[in-house]
């Protein structure tokens, strides 16, 4: 437990910011990768794969040829498409999963009267990450789209 989270709405608070935080240092390296692997998915004609609203008919020929394709017309923000909304849906899923796994461990510790064991543990990661996952999935097809327009 957080010694210095003294009452249990202090501790929720505590879990929910501690994931807000990780997602938030972390997208400065995963969203410019994000961008450049939604941009490859798109296949060799994104104009097609995506009805017209890409206006793009060629693809980047790899990862490097695509970041160097966005710099060099968009610079270095081009690589941070989409930054608001892939943070908020990090964010939030971050925020999501930390609290529902501390939920879940606290729950199994007083129901069990003793610590999870590593698969319990494991299973509570997974269930809250699956919770999060499924929360956050809309904001992640809007991020993802905002990241590949033209």
């Amino acid at each position: 437990m957080l010694p210095s989270a003294r009452t249990e709405e202090q501790r929720q608070v505590v879990y929910l910011a501690a994931g807000v935080a990780a997602e938030l240092f972390s997208s400065m390296i995963f969203i410019p990768a994000e961008v450049v692997k939604s941009k490859l998915q798109l296949g060799v004609n994104p104009s097609r794969a995506t009805g017209g609203a890409v206006q793009a008919t060629t693809n980047f020929a790899g990862p490097i040829d695509a970041v160097r394709q966005v710099v060099r017309q968009q610079g270095i923000k081009g690589l941070f498409t989409g930054w608001h909304a892939s943070l908020l849906t990090d964010c939030v899923h971050g925020g999501l999963q930390f609290l529902t796994y501390e939920n879940i461990m606290r729950y199994m510790r007083r129901r069990n009267k003793r610590e999870p064991t590593w698969y319990e543990s494991m299973f509570a990661g997974a269930a809250a990450g699956g919770v999060a996952a499924a929360m956050t999935n809309p904001l992640d097809t809007l991020a993802c789209r905002l990241m590949v327009q033209d």
